[in-house]
């Protein structure tokens, strides 16, 4: 169950009575700027999740380029979860005026549990897997100027660091003979080209498509433990039904790297945004391709229904990739709508997977 508590600008009188600004039409045209929420959601990877969560929404246009800068995003989060996760973070996604730049990032502190099951071999056992329990501090950023025609081109980095691990669980899945197993520090820099042709970076409406591109170079003269390079695609397209009225959306994605990779900085294939349904990292290993679709529907003003499918897999160099070893999810949802202007929307989403297993997702947000 998601709590929500809205902090906003009501432009009505004071003599309007209460039970009309809480109507529906109100609530979703209120000019939100601050959203603390969600008080609690849930998925596979932390169980129940409560914290404070607050997000600003704003646009950084001025009076003249309001409406040709997209809304932006800040946020602050504290977390603690039934798994007994505690993440506290800042981060931020931010067009600035005219969109002249464009800057994502975040950090923050996790004292985290994960689960480790296998690298990529297909055969591990859903109840046999290794427990895995750390701190994570970290900082990435992504600095992009645009060229022209929502096109931009920048730099990214990615320093984290990765102490204080403990193992326990089922002791034969074998994870001390991987490299980063005790714990890991890493920094790594380099070039990002970004094509965002979306009308919302919170959830994009009528025909769009986005594509992302980066490089990182890890390097130990950075003051990383170890060397290897990550490369990152993720390509995505929206498509109007007109008929419907519906929205057909597709996404694909890699993560493809090469040298001395430690185990936290493997690809993890699962999570609450693609591939829904694993637990995120129930395989990973250093390359990772997977792709989805989703149909979303609206259902009234204020409801869109969601189903998906996807399919993915991880291998330790791309030649290893097998059509025999790829999994797959397919799961329906519904979101509910905040906020009209801000086109901001809880989700809740339901995967089934290959393997029998269900993943619950509750969040804010739309997945891609």
């Amino acid at each position: 169950m998601l709590g929500f508590f809205i902090i906003a600008k009501l432009h009505a009188q004071h003599k309007t009575p209460i039970w009309k600004k809480l109507h529906p039409d109100s609530l979703v045209n209120l000019n939100l700027k601050v959203l603390p929420v969600p008080v609690a959601s849930y998925s596979p990877e932390t169980g129940l999740s409560v914290g404070f969560n607050l997000n600003y929404f704003f646009n950084a246009g001025d009076s003249a380029s309001k409406a040709t800068t997209r809304n932006s995003l800040a946020g602050l989060e504290f977390r603690y979860t039934s798994r007994k996760q505690t993440t506290i973070q800042a981060s931020w996604s931010i067009y600035t005026n005219q969109e002249k730049y464009f800057i994502n990032g975040a950090t923050g502190f996790a004292d985290f549990y994960e689960r480790f099951w296998t690298l990529t071999s297909p055969s591990g056992d859903n109840d046999r897997f290794r427990e895995l329990q750390y701190y994570r501090t970290y900082f990435r950023n992504t600095f992009a100027k645009n060229f022209g025609k929502q096109s931009f081109l920048g730099f990214a980095l990615n320093y984290n660091r990765i102490t204080n691990m403990r193992l326990s669980g089922d002791t034969t899945v074998k994870v001390n003979n991987i490299v980063g197993a005790n714990g890991s520090t890493v920094f790594g820099i380099g070039p990002v080209v970004l094509f965002d042709h979306r009308d919302n970076q919170f959830s994009p409406s009528g025909e769009a498509w986005y594509a992302a591109f980066n490089a990182l170079f890890y390097m130990n003269a950075l003051g990383g433990q170890y060397a290897f390079q990550q490369y990152n695609v993720d390509i995505r397209q929206y498509n109007l039904i007109k008929a419907t009225k519906g929205l057909l959306c597709f996404q694909a994605i890699g993560n493809l790297a090469s040298g001395e990779v430690p185990l936290l900085e493997k690809s993890r294939l699962g999570s609450n945004m693609i591939m829904r349904g694993y637990f995120q990292g129930r395989f990973r290993d250093n390359q990772l391709l997977a792709a989805q679709v989703e149909y979303r529907q609206p259902l009234g003003r204020f409801l869109v229904l969601a189903a998906f499918m996807s399919a993915g897999q991880t291998a330790p160099t791309l030649s290893s990739m097998r059509l025999s070893n790829m999994e797959s999810a397919a799961g329906g949802g519904v979101r509910v709508l905040l906020n009209k202007e801000k086109k901001i929307y809880a989700r809740i989403d339901v995967g089934y997977t290959r393997l029998g297993n269900f993943g619950f997702y509750a969040r804010l947000g739309d997945a891609f």
